[in-house]
């Protein structure tokens, strides 16, 4: 197809649906502006008007799967009924976004893109800091704001690194008879709890 013949409409979207699609079927795939152009059925140098480098596309990606990451964290987080029940629902909502979506959620912390350079990226990517950090001052009013950040950074930290760990499958059933997100969510609030009676 040429790109006379393209009538989608919106190939920003296309091209972002497209490299998903790819890293969801490999979460190892090296995303190729070129390759996502004939996928779409655009020429080689039609993305381009959209992202001026590779670089652009990845950020934009990942901004992507921040945004729906964080759609997801801040529905859990209004159908929370307690303080003490909403950080763990959070860390299983982020734990069981790292499982389904390996690939972008992958990508979402490798990008290389200089979050200086790439606002939506930055934005996007606080954006789900700060459902879990109203969660943190939710679950712990006496705190001051200092300890607030200092008790959000290890919760994202404890949460993260359980994610990757899981997403990636480097947790042996030996340490870990039971994997699932809810599992390890629940160590990650008890970790979460003790840092913040420290803080």
């Amino acid at each position: 197809m040429d790109e006379t013949a393209y009538h989608h409409g919106d190939l920003r979207t296309a091209l972002l649906d497209a490299a998903e699609d790819d890293l969801q079927a490999d979460p190892g795939a090296a995303l190729s502006m070129r390759s996502l152009a004939a996928k779409v059925g655009v020429s080689a140098t039609a993305p381009h008007a959209h992202f001026r480098t590779r670089g652009d596309l990845l950020a934009a990606l990942a901004a992507r799967g921040f945004e729906r990451l964080r759609q997801e964290l801040a529905a859990v987080s209004h159908a929370a009924t307690d303080p003490a029940t909403e950080l763990a629902a959070l860390a299983e909502c982020y734990i069981a976004f790292g499982a389904k979506n390996v690939g972008i959620y992958r990508l979402m912390f490798t990008t290389g893109v200089d979050l200086t350079a790439a606002p939506e990226l930055r934005q996007t990517s606080r954006g789900s800091f700060d459902v879990l950090r109203d969660a943190v001052r939710r679950a712990f009013p006496g705190q001051d704001e200092a300890a607030i950040d200092q008790t959000t950074l290890t919760a994202w930290a404890l949460v993260h690194g359980f994610g990757s760990l899981s997403s990636e499958g480097r947790i042996s059933d030996e340490i870990a008879p039971d994997q699932s997100p809810a599992a390890f969510a629940r160590i990650a609030a008890v970790l979460i709890g003790t840092s913040a009676d420290r803080a």
